[in-house]
């Protein structure tokens, strides 16, 4: 499972540096007459030294956070499995590229840094270099102006990258992130054997398990001030308890005649007895529309979309300006090796 690199720079380091991800090339490259570049961008060599600044950092953060051995853990499926190592080495070229494209489509959206923005990169730039040992600056071959060329040109990114967003007028509806407030009053019909696995109840088992759940009906619409919990420690309901879900959800859970039948309930309404695979259950309506949930849930579509929109705008860009790539063909890991973690 590959991990990307959102935000580790903003975050951990560099403050103004934006994340982002992806690139392709058309062919590979040959690398024997190229000593410190690390790959190109179209016509654009990124080399080892600005390569090392963005390495470093993200080192840094990582083993602040998990400690320095991190690197050799594995992640992904048996199938295909990577280092973090390796998995950040790919991610870091996906942010250097990204950033460097997004870059490129600065003039066509009219971004540029104001003085003021410029002013707080160098100063920002100039820290960081600051903290640099002799020792580095001797390994990555990194000066004070490489170091305000990558501030700079991850601030504009970052620039670009709000604009695009900012274009994308859409917005989810409150309706299609409604989120829904049950309470699950559910008489299974099923035990789970000793390696989690359901076993049906018997018919007369189940039977009398429908008995409760219609005796508990009962209960709930003539009993007056009846209290959900005492009903599901009467009947020692295993399951039972509060959900929030969206109606794609909801669907999915209870099957479309019993979701049919819990949205016409009004708030503080129950439901008859509705049967699904699980057994049998009680509905009763908290809030139809849950406002915090719902509301929380139309921010996150809302990401969802615009992560979408920018998506399909930078994968037209990537494609034009470099084809297909490969990693392994394209990087010059010799170079790249010499940037240890």
């Amino acid at each position: 499972m590959k991990k990307k690199l959102q935000g580790i720079f903003i975050v951990m380091c560099f403050c103004v540096l934006s994340s982002f991800s992806g690139c392709s090339s058309e062919e590979a490259t040959t690398w024997e007459d190229s000593k410190d570049t690390i790959y190109k961008i179209g016509n654009t060599e990124v080399n080892y030294s600005e390569v090392w600044i963005y390495t470093n950092t993200v080192k840094q953060g990582y083993e602040s956070i998990y400690g320095t051995g991190i690197w050799n853990i594995e992640v992904g499926t048996d199938d295909n499995k990577q280092t973090i190592e390796e998995v950040t080495r790919e991610d870091i070229i996906d942010t250097i590229t990204r950033t460097k494209i997004l870059v490129d489509k600065a003039p066509e959206y009219e971004i540029t840094l104001s003085g003021e923005e410029k002013e707080k990169v160098n100063q920002q730039a100039k820290e960081f270099f600051d903290h640099l040992t002799d020792e580095d600056i001797s390994e990555c071959g990194a000066s004070i102006e490489l170091a305000i060329k990558v501030f700079e040109e991850n601030a504009i990114a970052d620039k670009v990258y709000a604009k695009i967003l900012k274009d994308n007028t859409y917005e989810v509806s409150e309706e299609d992130a409604r989120m829904t407030t049950v309470y699950d009053l559910i008489f299974e019909t099923y035990s789970l054997d000793g390696d989690g696995n359901p076993v049906p109840f018997s018919d007369e088992a189940a039977k009398t398990r429908l008995d409760d759940a219609n005796a508990a009906f009962e209960r709930l619409v003539t009993e007056e001030n009846v209290v959900i919990e005492d009903i599901v420690s009467q009947y020692s309901l295993k399951y039972a308890g509060e959900h929030t879900l969206s109606y794609d959800d909801m669907e999915q859970e209870y099957g479309e005649k019993a979701c049919s039948v819990i949205y016409s309930l009004e708030d503080g309404e129950c439901s008859q007895v509705i049967k699904t695979d699980y057994g049998y259950h009680i509905i009763k309506m908290i809030a139809s529309t849950d406002e915090k949930a719902t509301d929380e849930n139309r921010k996150k579509l809302n990401k969802v979309n615009k992560k979408k929109y920018f998506n399909e705008i930078y994968d037209k860009w990537k494609k034009d300006a470099m084809g297909s790539f490969d990693y392994d063909k394209d990087i010059n890991q010799e170079v790249y090796n010499r940037i240890t973690f």
